[in-house]
C-alpha cells in the first residue's frame, strides 16, 4: 500500500529544491557584484597612484613651459576609473588624453583614449596598454604622454 501523503512530500521536496536554487542564484549574483565592486575599487586605487602622479608631473612641466594642461579625473565612470588631461596652447586645445582601467572578471585592462586636433577636426582613438597587475608604471605613463604630446604638436602646427 502506498503512502496517501506521498504526493505532499514530493511537492514539498520540489518546492524546497526550487527555493534552494533561488537562494543559490541570489548568492552567486551577490558574489559577482561584490567581486566587481572590489575590482573597481582596486582599479580606482591604482589609477590614483602612479598614473595620476605621472599626469600631475607631466602637466606641471607643460604649464611651466607655457602650455595649458588641465588634469581631469573620472573615478566613478561606469566603464572604469580614469585620469586624463586636456592640453592646449594659445590657439586652442590640441590633445585630450586619458588612461582608463576597465574592470572585467580578471584584473583591470588599461587603455589610452586620446584625440588630437582642434575643435572641428578631432579623431578619437584608443589603444590597450600592456601592463602588469599593478598597472602601468609612472615612467611608462610619462613616456607615453610625451610621445602623444609630440605627435599632437606636430599635427597642430
Amino acid at each position: 500500500m502506498t503512502d496517501p501523503d506521498a504526493w505532499m512530500k514530493e511537492i514539498s521536496t520540489i518546492v524546497s529544491h526550487k527555493n534552494q536554487a533561488k537562494r543559490d542564484a541570489a548568492k552567486e549574483k551577490h558574489d559577482r557584484e561584490q567581486h566587481n565592486i572590489n575590482e573597481f575599487q582596486k582599479a580606482r586605487e591604482l589609477v590614483l597612484g602612479q598614473p595620476t602622479e605621472a599626469f600631475e608631473q607631466f602637466g606641471s612641466h607643460l604649464n611651466a613651459e607655457g602650455e595649458t594642461a588641465k588634469l581631469r579625473h573620472g573615478p566613478d565612470d561606469p566603464a572604469g576609473p580614469w585620469v586624463g588631461m586636456d592640453i592646449s596652447d594659445a590657439d586652442g586645445k590640441f590633445l585630450d588624453i586619458k588612461l582608463q582601467a576597465r574592470v572585467g572578471v580578471a584584473e583591470p585592462h588599461w587603455f589610452w583614449v586620446y584625440a588630437y586636433g582642434d575643435r572641428n577636426n578631432r579623431n578619437a582613438q584608443e589603444e590597450e596598454v600592456p601592463s602588469s597587475a599593478d598597472g602601468p608604471s609612472r615612467q611608462a605613463v610619462i613616456e607615453t604622454l610625451a610621445e602623444h604630446y609630440k605627435v599632437a604638436s606636430a599635427k597642430h602646427r
